[in-house]
């Protein structure tokens, strides 16, 4: 996964998928055995992470942030651009420009707007270095991709597997970028889902 970001669970392959929630089960072990060898991915290296929040978030702003760190990333940016420089019309690649000029290693992205996540991605032109890697936080009623994989975890833990498993989903799932995330990482993962 080095270089690659993650905007939406249509790119992930059920592989894929399957090696990070078994990426997570150790990691999450190693959380609770308080072992950081285990869990600090990032260690001895200088990794930064943006968190650009343009939108409200509580528990995906500090989800990010807090795994973040633990994983051995330092943290900056914003939640709100009530204090940025949005608010006097920069716009979304300009101020994702200006974080990829501080050699950021990944950028955390919540937006209003639908398709944001990608956008960036498509215009995140680095001729030199290591790419940014850029992760869906939630984009508009897109997708919300990294929730996604965390209720797929959940099912996992809860249930042992998704061969077999009917799951429906109910609420406003025309407006819901978590439903939309889902319907694509259980179908991947063999869940029937309605």
């Amino acid at each position: 996964f080095a270089g690659r970001s993650w905007v939406d669970v249509a790119q992930v392959t059920a592989d894929e998928l399957v090696y990070i929630l078994d990426a997570s089960t150790r990691i999450k072990a190693a959380l609770k055995g308080r072992t950081p060898d285990a869990y600090k991915l990032g260690r001895g290296l200088d990794l930064f992470a943006a968190l650009l929040f343009f939108e409200p978030s509580t528990r995906t702003r500090f989800s990010f942030e807090i795994a973040a760190q633990r994983l051995g990333l330092q943290t900056v940016g914003f939640a709100g651009t009530e204090a940025t420089s949005v608010k006097k019309g920069e716009s979304l690649l300009d101020t994702v420009d200006m974080f990829d000029a501080y050699d950021m290693d990944a950028l955390i992205l919540r937006h209003p707007l639908d398709g944001a996540a990608k956008a960036v991605t498509e215009n995140l032109k680095r001729p030199d270095g290591p790419p940014l890697c850029c992760f869906n936080g939630g984009d508009g009623k897109n997708e919300h991709p990294t929730q996604g994989l965390l209720d797929a975890y959940t099912i996992l833990e809860k249930k042992g597997g998704f061969e077999g498993l009917k799951v429906v989903i109910i609420g406003d799932i025309l407006h819901s970028r978590v439903a939309r995330s889902n319907i694509w990482a259980l179908t991947k993962l063999g869940a029937q889902v309605t």
